[in-house]
């Protein structure tokens, strides 16, 4: 710029300002990018330039730029990320088709991210899939974030698979060996008094761990720095010399506990000892194992010197342990080769066996938690408690003469009085193979033995155990007053091959009281919400009435209707886990509804991807059909008090003329063309009449030749 006078040159205050604004700007812009992005930014001076480069560079409407960027954003897996950054690179995506002039709506934004997460996310998929109200994707990203959360702060606190432990089972080393006097009070894994194991924790000193190697505090023997150091002699064991004493005073005379464990005896996998210290079952012999694998994988047993033992297989195993007649289960149990004891985890066999222990001075026991009934004795050995599994006494029973000759003394175990038979016909059940009541009567009868008719079979609970049935269901005596009080309804599917609509389910609902039954076909199980919300409005309009009682099983499709039911008054009732007898209306509803389908598909010759169409048909014909059910009456007159017209019907699959000159494109044209009957519209007034070309026409003026 100039002066006035055209004399000398002066700079413009308002490009000035301008200036100081652009470079304001330009400075935002360049803030705002990614450091990938600034890279690309070099060179440019002004805010315009920048802008100019970042449309260069992103908004390309590029339709090989667009296809790369939706193909990523459809592949894109949560894996590793954390959902921050999950959900952070899903916008990043997102942001960059929007840019390109590809925007995408919320609910396809909500679907990609729900495909990309993995099956510990199934609970936060199911419930957004299954709500009626849709979810907006920041609440969505909210559940997800708060369910990464929850996850987190399960595995923190112990809810995950811990590495294998067992607490000291090993022989101990040449150093240990050298200082038992000092290390005594120290080694409390195997130490067992009236306030049990303390195995796994060492001694604090004012809440700091005690190093069970060095012994000196604020550190463990894991991470101890002479815990491989044999030559290591520790200064001193942390405890008073005061405490050893009343230690080696109130020990008795057998040798500590944690040395005790690793000592060989002959026939040892008969013993099996409890150990709270212990994350796993633990046991030498492979032989112990009922079903096993080989272990593949790189974790060991961490046992109390620090040492890690290889895990050579690991399987599960069915104890029949003494004096119990129950089989006790043992889940991952590990063979190592190297441990010289079997040890059964506390912690594990409790929770998989539904039992708790008591530990006493000079024995143990395990127990059942509602009935505190003993199902384990378990003895005290060298301070260890220890269970037996091979103990026997022999002896003969006595049998009836005609039976004497023939049975020989055999073995039987060495049952506590609550055990042992209470008379001879208890006796005689267990000697037979635990046969009826009525068996063991005869067979008594025939050797001469006498017995009183009112004499019974105590509770054999070996019987229950072996021989549990399902029990029969009587004729059920409810009788209904009104249609709706309580409808029936089931799911059906997977069909291996979808429909031509592309359905692969059908849901029905049964009418208890005019056993009328309607069907709705599903592409997915998420539908089955929405689709009984719908049935459930039909019902309120077309026959004034409402459902008072709805009747399911309890798979997760209808859990999600609960609180909808709960909301509008009905009555959401469940049948029992794998019984669906107590459902047994609208089950026995869809073996009648598939066999008919099937039939009608058979005769004629059509597809399975027809069996829509096929169903849909049945499901008409059924509800006009009379049913002994209904005292020969049909579910269509109990429900419309009006018998059925059945002068329309046609036979399913026959050859069909529909009236085609409406569609016609000149006047030499054929009025009609063969076609195969598919049933009947649910929408219209007429018949579906399929062409060979796939097009299917709805039509009332059909000519039928059948």
């Amino acid at each position: 710029m100039i002066s006035e006078n055209g004399a000398a040159e002066v700079m413009n205050p308002n490009f000035v300002t301008w200036n100081r604004q652009d470079q304001l700007l330009f400075s935002f812009l360049l803030a705002s990018m990614s450091e990938s992005a600034q890279s690309q930014m070099i060179g440019c001076q002004t805010s315009s330039q920048l802008w100019t480069r970042v449309t260069q560079l992103f908004a390309t409407r590029s339709k090989a730029r667009v296809m790369q960027y939706k193909l990523q954003l459809q592949t894109l897996k949560k894996g590793n990320l954390s959902m921050k950054d999950y959900l952070g690179k899903m916008k990043g995506y997102i942001d960059i088709l929007a840019a390109c002039g590809n925007s995408i709506p919320e609910d396809d934004q909500i679907l990609h991210i729900l495909g990309g997460v993995g099956p510990e996310y199934e609970s936060v998929v199911v419930h957004v899939t299954s709500r009626v109200e849709s979810l907006s994707l920041s609440e969505v990203g909210a559940l997800l974030l708060a369910h990464e959360g929850r996850i987190e702060t399960y595995n923190i606190t112990g809810g995950h698979t811990a590495s294998p432990s067992v607490n000291v089972t090993t022989a101990p080393s040449q150093r240990k060996a050298e200082n038992t006097s000092q290390s005594q009070p120290v080694y409390r894994g195997r130490g067992r008094g009236r306030n049990g194991r303390g195995g796994r924790k060492p001694w604090h000193n004012n809440g700091r761990p005690v190093c069970q190697i060095c012994g000196i505090p604020g550190h463990v023997a894991e991470i101890c720095y002479y815990r491989f150091d044999k030559e290591f002699v520790p200064k001193s064991s942390g405890v008073s010399r005061t405490s050893q004493q009343q230690f080696n005073r109130s020990s008795p005379s057998y040798p500590p506990s944690a040395f005790a464990s690793t000592k060989s005896e002959s026939a040892s996998e008969e013993w099996w000892y409890p150990d709270s210290g212990a994350s796993h079952h633990v046991t030498n012999d492979l032989g112990n194992l009922s079903v096993s694998s080989e272990y593949t994988g790189g974790s060991k047993v961490q046992v109390g010197n620090g040492a890690g033992l290889s895990i050579s297989n690991i399987g599960e195993s069915n104890l029949n342990m003494f004096p119990s007649s129950r089989p006790f289960l043992l889940k991952n149990l590990l063979h190592v080769p190297l441990i010289t004891k079997n040890l059964i985890s506390v912690s594990k066999f409790a929770y998989d066996n539904h039992v708790y222990f008591e530990f006493h001075p000079s024995f143990c026991l395990v127990k059942d938690p509602a009935t505190h009934v003993v199902l384990l004795r378990g003895t005290l050995h060298n301070g260890l408690y220890r269970f037996n599994l091979k103990s026997r006494i022999s002896g003969p029973l006595h049998s009836p003469a005609c039976l004497q000759s023939s049975v020989s003394p055999i073995k039987v175990p060495d049952q506590s009085p609550l055990c042992l038979p209470q008379n001879t016909l208890d006796k005689w059940h267990l000697r037979l193979g635990h046969p009826s009541i009525a068996t063991v009567k005869q067979v008594l009868l025939d050797c001469n033995e006498r017995i009183s008719k009112n004499d019974n079979i105590s509770f054999c609970s070996s019987c229950q155990l072996g021989k549990n049935h399902l029990l029969p269901f009587p004729q059920s005596t409810t009788n209904f007053s009104a249609p709706f009080e309580v409808v029936y309804s089931d799911l059906w599917g997977p069909a291996h091959i979808p429909s031509r609509n592309g359905s692969r389910y059908y849901i029905s609902f049964v009418d208890a009281y005019t056993r009328y039954t309607w069907i709705y076909f599903l592409k997915l199980k998420s539908e089955v919400t929405q689709t009984f919300i719908n049935f459930q409005k039909y019902t309120e309009l077309h026959f004034n009435a409402k459902i008072k009682t709805l009747q399911t099983d309890g798979g997760g499709e209808f859990r999600s209707l609960t609180a909808y039911c709960q909301s509008n008054g009905i009555l959401h009732r469940f049948s029992c886990p794998y019984t669906s007898k107590q459902n047994g209306v609208v089950e026995r509803k869809h073996r009648h509804v598939v066999d008919t389908g099937l039939s009608l598909l058979a005769h004629a010759s059509l597809p399975f991807e027809f069996w829509e169409d096929a169903f849909f048909s049945a499901v008409y014909l059924i509800n006009r059909l009379p049913s002994p059910s209904l005292g020969a009456k049909s579910p269509f007159f109990c429900l419309y008090g009006r018998r059925p017209d059945y002068s329309h019907l046609r036979v399913f699959g026959c050859l069909c003329f529909p009236c085609l000159r409406p569609y016609n494109t000149h006047k030499l044209a054929f009025r009609s063309t063969p076609c195969t009957f598919l049933g009947y519209s649910e929408h219209h007034k007429g018949y579906k009449c399929l062409h060979s070309s796939g097009r299917v026409y709805i039509s009332r003026h059909v000519q039928f030749n059948e």
